[in-house]
């Protein structure tokens, strides 16, 4: 396993992780989620077979690298408007945008 982080690592970690935020928020805009609760949240799940790939991403040991590229997943998902951020970029909350994201990436949840 690499420790180098990749443009394809971001592409499979943030959909699972706005997943989350709508999970553990029961899809309600503007409920806030810190983002390290999220991943907490995600590792504890068993997404129907994900969960191995997904435990790569998910090392909170991997200490200050980890915080900068969930930094960089985070802020890009707040570009792109499917989260709103409240205390500086590790609290947020989900969006309209964001549930529709949702809704399309995993149609079991509807």
């Amino acid at each position: 396993m690499s420790d180098r982080w990749s443009h394809d690592d971001n592409e499979i970690l943030w959909p699972w992780l706005l997943r989350g935020i709508y999970e553990m928020k029961g899809g309600v805009i503007g409920r806030t989620a810190l983002m390290t609760n999220v991943v907490d949240y995600i590792k504890t799940k068993n997404y129907w077979g994900k969960e191995n790939e997904l435990s790569k991403y998910l090392r909170i040991s991997a200490g200050d690298s980890y915080r900068r590229n969930l930094y960089k997943i985070t802020r890009w998902m707040i570009d792109q408007g499917f989260l709103k951020p409240h205390a500086g970029f590790s609290e947020v909350s989900i969006t309209r945008q964001g549930i529709n994201m949702i809704g399309k990436r995993f149609p079991e949840l509807e």
